[in-house]
């Protein structure tokens, strides 16, 4: 069996979390998005949503710089893999949306999936250089 390329998660695993970041830092950084994130956990049936938005917002800021530097990158993949099960679940499933609304959830789901089964690959603070 071929071993996986120990570049390639962390090529992987730096562009998801940047690419994450960058869809985050709206709620980070205004308090109006992040009550309006919370409003709309509330509506799709969530409980305590202006409580999980900043739970869900923060712990993923610090999981996504986690997972930037490679440090802790399969634990810090953890609460990311929750966060889109859930989001998948009550964003996507129940309001039964089309695959193309949900995909880029789901390839989310999977590149955090394969940070965890594979590692955060070289260079990374866990793998070294």
């Amino acid at each position: 069996m071929k071993k996986i390329n120990l570049y390639a998660p962390a090529f992987l695993r730096i562009i998801f979390a940047i690419y994450f970041y960058l869809s985050i830092k709206a709620e980070v950084y205004s308090s109006a998005a992040l009550v309006a994130y919370g409003e709309n956990l509330t509506k799709l049936g969530m409980p305590f949503g202006n409580i999980l938005a900043y739970i869900s917002t923060f712990s993923l800021l610090i999981c996504y710089a986690l997972l930037i530097v490679g440090y802790k990158a399969r634990w810090a993949s953890f609460p990311v893999i929750i966060n889109f099960v859930v989001a998948i679940i009550y964003g996507h499933i129940i309001p039964a949306h089309t695959i193309s609304k949900a995909l880029p959830a789901i390839v989310l789901l999977v590149l955090a999936i394969f940070i965890l089964l594979n590692g955060p690959g070289k260079p990374s603070i866990d793998e070294g250089v």
